[in-house]
This record gives structure tokens, sequence and C-alpha cells, in this order.
């Protein structure tokens, strides 16, 4: 329950200050991490070494390489973004990963399409993806899938 309030509330500082300034501060996401790990205190020493390493090094691979690295040449996806969605992963581990991307890319489709359809957007219209990426983690974890 502790970790799920930490999620929420890191969730929501993240992504006012990524749509007021389009970016993620180091500092920010070092304090959710660290929140997050404090949260795990109470496990025993295995179960905090699963939760620090083995089951969150895939999906922190697996997002630098599919978001990282194609978005970065073009623009369009900082490096905050990517950091943020790593996190994330270590936050609701191997078994949420696939569905808080999932929803996290289709709700940012779904925006921009409504905005380049119905508010004249044009390709060059800023829009911060950490609150897609909050949305998607929160939808993540209330679907009930089981996790860490």
């Amino acid at each position: 329950m502790v970790s799920f309030c930490i999620l929420v509330l890191g969730c929501i500082v993240i992504s006012i200050v990524d749509a007021r300034t389009c970016r993620i501060p180091d500092g920010l996401l070092a304090v959710f991490f660290c929140a997050l790990t404090a949260a795990g205190i109470g496990e025993t020493p295995a179960a905090l070494w699963d939760r620090l390493l083995p089951a969150r090094l895939p999906p922190a691979l697996i997002c630098f390489t599919v978001l990282y690295l194609p978005c970065r040449f073009c623009g369009g996806l900082g490096f905050g973004d990517v950091k943020y969605a790593a996190l994330l992963g270590y936050a609701l581990g191997p078994e949420r990963y696939c569905v808080f991307l999932a929803a996290a890319a289709l709700s940012g489709l779904l925006i921009y399409i409504t905005g380049t359809f119905f508010l004249n957007w044009d390709r060059e219209t800023k829009l911060p993806f950490a609150p897609f990426l909050s949305f998607g983690a929160l939808a993540a974890a209330a679907l009930g899938i089981p996790g860490p």
C-alpha cells in the first residue's frame, strides 16, 4: 500500500513538472527512486535484491532500446522520459511492464490524434510524455495484475 501511494504521488509530481517545463529533472527521479526503494526496506534481503536488479533489469533494457535509441536522434523524446519509464518499470516489475507501455503509448496517441484533428496541432507541437507514462503506470498498477 505504501509503495502504491509513493507511486501515485511520484507520478503526479513528475507529470506536473514535465507538463509545465517539458523536462524531468534527474534530482526528482532520484528522490522517487529512493522513496520506492525505501518502501521495500521491510522485505527480506533476498526479496530486496530481487527488487533491485534481476527482475528490474529487463524492463530497463527494453525501455532503453525501444524508446531511447530510435527517439534520441529524431528529437521527439528526451532522455528524461526514458529514465522515468525505466524507473516506472522498476516500480511495476516485469509482469506489468508491457501493460504500462501499451497504456502510455495508446493514451499519448489518442491525445495526439485528437489534438491534430480537432485542435489544429501541427507536427511541431510539443507534447510532454511523462503524463502518459504516469497514466500507463497507474493503469497497470490498478488492473490487479500480480506484481512485486
